[in-house]
């Protein structure tokens, strides 16, 4: 029998504008690009990364 993940993301995308602008959209950073991942019961997840 197969468990069912306690948590699935799937193509997550995170964009960050970088300040202001008074025409038009501002400049993006794209921080996390197209992740997918599951979380089975019993597995650990650590994220690690820049503050």
């Amino acid at each position: 029998m197969m468990d069912k993940p306690l948590i699935q993301v799937e193509n997550l995308n995170v964009e960050f504008a970088l300040g202001r602008t008074w025409l038009g959209k501002p400049p993006m950073l794209r921080a996390v690009n197209d992740v997918s991942l599951d979380i089975m019961p019993g597995q650990f997840f650590g994220l690690v990364g820049e503050s």
